[in-house]
């Protein structure tokens, strides 16, 4: 994207007078005159000229031309630029406007303000799109800060923008105008959050962990006051990187931001407890499920292991009345006063039984917690 600047070019025209003065003869009749016979042998003195007088081109008044700015560096969100407007280096627009321009890349689900602070009380912040639009921002007068003045408070569209610093001296810029430039990004908008991270969820591959962890962590330092990207977080530390300690902090904070800790168990489709096998000594459930075991603040819900978002049984806090590990293995036993959930007691299995008693501290811990 480059900035606005005029074209203007000068041209001096010279004019040349020339004035030729000639000697003529005087009387004579308008017949020809005839030819003068040779009274001697001396040439005779050619008539006098005079040089042509030329004019010499008049001074004219120095002409302002419009420049862009000799670098243009990239500006990132929430990292602090100290920058300067001189009079060398700097974009101009004539006659007297003097700018530095910043790269910012953007998308139209980013949150931001802009802030600018400098000794100069006269600089003046503008956002210019890639096709050299000015993007409307308005400037909050208490406190300084430049805010998207567009439907929504969002960018038009995803892509590179140009933050513009400009100043206006009268009559030249004498000295450099330092300033400090900030683009505080305040997160992202519900749709643009909830897009990245259904695309990070169906983007997943279980061969390509770190990747997914990746994107999830940048989602959440993009936007940490949403909860998505902790829970899928949690999810993941736990079940691929089998880090309890990442996994649990992951979770409390999804919880704090109004999320849920999210789990895979096992379980019998009557929620029945497991039998011993006496082959193997192993523990097994008669019609073995697969689910997803979700705890907020307000419930525990589970879910079928395809349909997440759709629970198969809630119990909220005020239902929840007991919850504990049974013997030393994996499994934990629910008591609740559901009626609409039987039996009044379910059963299900996490893999260890350490992931039983991490399940056991977030759901004692938020659901049983007397207030």
């Amino acid at each position: 994207m480059t900035p606005i600047f005029l074209n203007a070019r000068c041209a001096l025209f010279l004019l040349l007078v020339a004035f030729s003065l000639s000697a003529f003869a005087q009387g004579g009749s308008g017949d020809l005159p005839p030819v003068p016979k040779s009274t001697s042998s001396k040439a005779k003195p050619k008539p006098s000229t005079t040089k042509a007088k030329t004019t010499s081109p008049k001074s004219s008044a120095k002409v302002v031309v419009a420049k862009e700015p000799a670098k243009v560096a990239p500006i990132a969100f929430d990292q602090p630029l100290e920058g300067k407007i001189e009079a060398q280096t700097a974009g101009r627009i004539p006659p007297n406007v003097y700018y530095q321009d910043y790269v910012l890349t953007g998308t139209d689900a980013d949150l931001f303000n802009i802030q600018i602070s400098s000794l100069h009380a006269s600089l003046k912040v503008e956002l210019l799109d890639a096709n050299k639009i000015m993007v409307p921002l308005k400037r909050n007068e208490s406190s300084g800060e430049y805010h998207l003045n567009t439907p929504d408070q969002i960018l038009p569209a995803d892509g590179e923008y140009r933050v513009r610093v400009s100043v206006a001296p009268s009559p030249t810029l004498a000295a450099p105008v330092l300033f400090t430039l900030k683009i505080n990004h305040l997160g992202l908008t519900a749709a643009g959050y909830k897009n990245r991270l259904e695309q990070i969820v169906k983007g997943f591959n279980p061969q390509k962990v770190e990747e997914s962890i990746g994107q999830l962590e940048r989602l959440s330092q993009d936007d940490p006051k949403q909860a998505g990207a902790y829970e899928y977080l949690g999810l993941l530390y736990n079940e691929f990187q089998k880090d309890q300690v990442k996994g649990s902090a992951a979770m409390m904070q999804a919880i704090k931001l109004g999320g849920s800790a999210i789990f895979k168990v096992a379980h019998d489709s009557q929620w029945r407890r497991p039998s011993r096998d006496r082959q193997n000594q192993r523990m097994s459930f008669p019609d073995l499920r697969t689910s997803w075991v979700k705890i907020s603040s307000t419930q525990l819900t589970i879910s079928d292991f395809n349909t997440i978002d759709k629970p198969m049984l809630t119990i909220t806090k005020a239902q929840l009345k007991e919850a504990n590990r049974f013997g030393q293995t994996s499994v934990l036993v629910i008591k609740h006063s559901n009626k609409l959930v039987k039996p009044d007691t379910i059963n299900f299995a996490l893999t260890t039984p350490n992931e039983a008693d991490q399940v056991l501290d977030v759901i004692k811990g938020n659901l049983l917690r007397k207030e």
